[in-house]
């Protein structure tokens, strides 16, 4: 048996598993809270690297004083695409904590505090979240269970071709389709998730909006399958194309998603 095609299935899992890893770039990397007295304000620095800051940016500012929050900003875009400075009015005391929140509009957000000297004043990151199960934490598990999902729907759209060169080459077809759908359903319901800790909508960007349409896709490829069964005869090789066809649809566009998840994240 030749091993060559199982090698480079290895290789391009590898690949991917090291490329979604990475994706956790998608929130702010760093925020930094300086207190400018002269003019009652304070400077808030955040650095968050995207490709284009129209589309993939830091849309909210929480900014709370002494444990209440004083006012919360909304944007439709950053300065710059990396590192960009915000000046925002308030006067404080000494001993006064200032606590600013960041959040990225694909999701994932970070916190940082200052307080003001005189009282051991302080300044750096604090964990915006406690939980273990964070936008940051969830995001390469959605990547990797997508980008495998990817991998045997591309499998599964190719054995019909192959055809009766590879034996039980429809039971695979089956059970790649099967585990294809099934992580493809659970890397949804963690998308849903993880988005949903950062404090933001679900669909806003392109990469969402074909996720659903994947979602639809599937869920049709999956009621073809069981349809195929049960129509008469003369019905059943139109229906088998429709799902062939829908199969090799459905990997294409997985596989523009997985670009333009990399490129929302800044990454290609």
């Amino acid at each position: 048996m030749d091993r060559k095609p199982a090698r480079y299935l290895a290789v391009i899992v590898f690949t991917i598993f090291i490329a979604c890893a990475q994706v956790s770039a998608h929130p702010p990397s760093d925020l930094k809270i300086l207190d400018d007295p002269d003019s009652n304000s304070i400077l808030v620095t955040l650095t968050h690297r995207v490709n284009d800051p129209s589309s993939h940016y830091v849309h909210e500012i929480e900014i709370s004083k002494n444990s209440g929050i004083i006012d919360t900003l909304q944007y439709t875009g950053q300065p710059s695409i990396e590192t960009f400075t915000y000046r925002y009015p308030l006067q404080l005391n000494a001993g006064d904590t200032v606590i600013v929140t960041a959040r990225c509009n694909i999701g994932g957000s970070i916190t940082s505090q200052y307080k003001v000297p005189g009282t051991n004043g302080t300044i750096g990151p604090i964990s915006a979240n406690s939980s273990p199960w964070s936008y940051t934490s969830l995001l390469p598990i959605h990547a990797v269970m997508m980008s495998v999902a990817f991998l045997l729907f591309l499998l599964s759209a190719l054995l019909p071709l192959a055809g009766r060169r590879i034996k039980a080459w429809y039971r695979l077809h089956t059970l790649t389709s099967a585990f294809g759908g099934v992580l493809t359903i659970l890397a949804m319901g963690i998308a849903y998730t993880m988005v949903s800790l950062s404090g933001g909508p679900n669909i806003r960007v392109p990469h969402a909006w074909l996720g659903l349409l994947m979602l639809v896709i599937l869920f049709l490829i999956l009621g073809l399958a069981f349809i195929r069964r049960n129509v008469p005869v003369e019905r059943k090789k139109l229906v088998r194309s429709i799902h062939l066809w829908l199969g090799r649809l459905l990997v294409l566009i997985m596989a523009i998603n997985i670009i333009a998840g990399l490129n929302t994240a800044g990454l290609l």
